[in-house]
């Protein structure tokens, strides 16, 4: 008999994240809720998070103080300060020289600067099993980690290696209790630049549930016609502009009736004026699934993703993916699972189009690839089995 089964009264862990809502979109955020909502069935979740819905800059869009969202206590501290650009761009670069005046002076600009959750987490981490935070660059991670508690959990979600060799991430990861990692190659990472860390580690924090094809309204689908899909926050950092202009280009040199869907946020980006890329912005997780599954394939263009959570619901959805190959994530999971394909440059994105769209039995081969490998790595019921395991090696 485990732990858990043995009390009736549950234990409480926390989630310190940035920020936390139905309306915030970014991928470690709905990670961070899909995560805390699993394991409120065997503990007593509480969020630690700011009042923020925007990251550029920080804001106080939400009410400070405490909540219930989907069953889960949520505490919303104030931001302090606003996030400037320059200044951060500034410090980025003094930090990977160790050039910063004090280790935290980066998170402190980078936000959202919350010195009272910090503070909460001082004076009430006991009364937690654990304390489980996302994501490195945040203050909220990089200060809460470093607050003196011996119950720290961190989902980095890492994406490259040049930061995390500062002096300030090796305080941070030194006062880490526990690691826990998307996927191998982000556990790579982080073992390429610090390999005797001695910390407890586990691979894989994300489920998913199993989709019933059939619920999905592809009604909603039908006007747009043949299509491919990005789904996620629009951004230059994920590449975006680099897509849109790949896709022009590949229209122009590929006639044919194409689109290429959007879905998401916008952030200091604009998306080109062409009538095959259509913004549908911000759509419930419903339709969400419904635009992928009546796509042709999703792309993304991302460098740098520890883990791509739309990838996985392609995948599942029965629609392959076409990535970036310069991200080590997304190409790795391609590989692992025969569900992808990947390209470095213009011509090897223009050639992987048309081979997705020309190799139908290939193409259904790699669909059912993808299906199988999901429910095989990713399925719920094994994810918060083997994270409730590691919760309870702490407060024994």
């Amino acid at each position: 008999m485990s732990a858990l089964s043995m009390t009736s009264e549950k234990k409480k862990i926390a989630f310190a994240v940035q920020r936390y809502g139905k309306e915030v979109s970014g991928g470690a955020e709905f990670q961070c809720r899909e995560l805390a909502k699993h394991l409120s069935d065997l503990y007593d979740v509480e969020i630690l998070t700011s009042c923020a819905l925007n990251i550029y800059p920080w804001d106080n869009y939400y009410e400070e103080g405490v909540e219930n969202l989907e069953g889960i206590c949520v505490r919303r501290f104030k931001v302090k300060k606003k996030q400037d650009m320059a200044v951060l761009s500034s410090l980025y670069h003094d930090m990977i020289m160790d050039k910063l005046e004090y280790p935290n002076q980066y998170f402190e600009e980078c936000g959202p600067y919350c010195p009272e959750l910090v503070d909460y987490i001082k004076e009430h981490y006991k009364e937690y099993q654990a304390v489980i935070f996302y994501t490195y660059g945040m203050y909220t991670s990089a200060l809460g980690l470093q607050s003196g508690l011996d119950n720290g959990i961190f989902i980095p979600t890492l994406h490259e290696d040049v930061s995390i060799r500062s002096l300030s991430y090796k305080k941070i990861f030194e006062a880490t209790k526990a690691f826990v990692f998307n996927t191998y190659e982000e556990q790579d990472i982080l073992h390429r630049v610090y390999d005797n860390l001695n910390k407890k580690e586990m691979v894989t924090c994300m489920g998913m549930d199993d989709i019933d094809y059939g619920k999905l309204d592809l009604e909603v689908t039908k006007p747009y016609g043949d299509y491919i899909i990005y789904a996620g926050r629009m951004t230059e950092s994920k590449k975006c502009e680099q897509l849109f202009e790949y896709f022009i280009r590949y229209k122009k040199d590929n006639p044919s009736g194409l689109k290429l869907l959007l879905l998401g946020t916008l952030d200091n980006i604009k998306i080109p004026e062409h009538s095959d890329i259509i913004y549908l912005g911000y759509v419930s997780q419903e339709e969400k699934l419904a635009f992928i599954r009546g796509a042709k394939f999703l792309v993304n263009n991302s460098a740098s993703e520890s883990l791509s959570i739309v990838l996985l619901e392609s995948m599942l959805l029965g629609r392959p993916v076409l990535v970036n190959a310069n991200c080590d994530v997304m190409r790795g999971q391609c590989r692992r699972s025969n569900a992808g394909l990947y390209y470095d440059n213009y011509l090897e994105f223009e050639a992987m189009t048309n081979y997705l769209l020309s190799h139908p039995k290939e193409y259904e081969t790699m669909a059912q690839n993808g299906v199988e490998f999901v429910r095989k790595n990713y399925i719920w019921s094994e994810v918060v089995r083997n994270f409730s395991n590691l919760i309870e090696t702490f407060r024994d």
